[in-house]
């Protein structure tokens, strides 16, 4: 629909068009909700405005739609074994607070956490030892390990890629109880069938939780 009455702010044309669009509200686990939305279009410098960008049915919508991802985010931590009184206790957090952010009482900030968490959920591991800086290592070579497994099956096919030796050696530290540590080197072989198993080995002992404990 062309309006006559709206004048573009860029280069002061009065040639403009108003439509209707879809506009899909990009929210991080969750569904992703479609909303109508009136825009404007200047048709000489192709300048482009939401005309309702604070509207309180788009506001809902997008509430709405952090709520279900929050929803989502929890039980997906739930599903990998983190309780809701587990990542409480570890956060020092108030209990049943996440009870409460799954109805829909949450901040920002804790909408922040909470998408933190689910993409590295290392983290509740690191915060239960009291963000020791030997955690946050292993979780940073955990983390490398998980993205370059994922690599392999484009190195498999990349000829010119051959591991250095036959054997890789680890050392990790484990804790044995929850006040001696002690250092441990384990050594995973590939195999000659597979010159890239060493890499799937030596994930797989990484990945171990060795005595680590979980609270529940």
């Amino acid at each position: 629909m062309i309006d006559n009455n709206i004048s573009c702010p860029l280069c002061g044309s009065n040639d403009g068009t108003t439509t209707k669009e879809e506009t899909t509200l990009e929210i991080p686990f969750s569904s992703s909700p479609v909303v109508v939305q009136e825009v404007y279009s200047c048709n000489e410098c192709e300048y482009r405005k939401n005309l309702n960008p604070n509207d309180e049915a788009v506001a809902e919508t997008k509430l709405a739609a952090e709520k279900e991802s929050v929803i989502e985010m929890i039980e997906n931590l739930s599903s990998l074994g983190f309780k809701q009184s587990y990542i409480e206790h570890v956060l020092q957090l108030p209990p049943r607070t996440l009870t409460g952010w799954k109805g829909g009482s949450f901040s920002k900030a804790a909408l922040s956490l909470m998408r933190a968490i689910t993409v590295f959920p290392e983290i509740l591991k690191v915060a239960q030892f009291h963000w020791s800086e030997q955690k946050i290592k292993e979780m940073k070579i955990k983390a490398s390990f998980n993205t370059l497994s994922e690599m392999i099956p484009v190195f498999a096919e990349m000829d010119y890629i051959q591991p250095p030796t036959k054997t890789i050696n680890i050392n990790i530290r484990t804790n044995s109880d929850d006040s001696q540590v002690e250092d441990v080197a384990v050594i995973a072989e590939r195999t000659d069938e597979d010159p890239h198993q060493f890499l799937i080995a030596s994930k797989e002992l990484l990945n171990q939780e060795n005595s680590d404990t979980v609270y529940n």
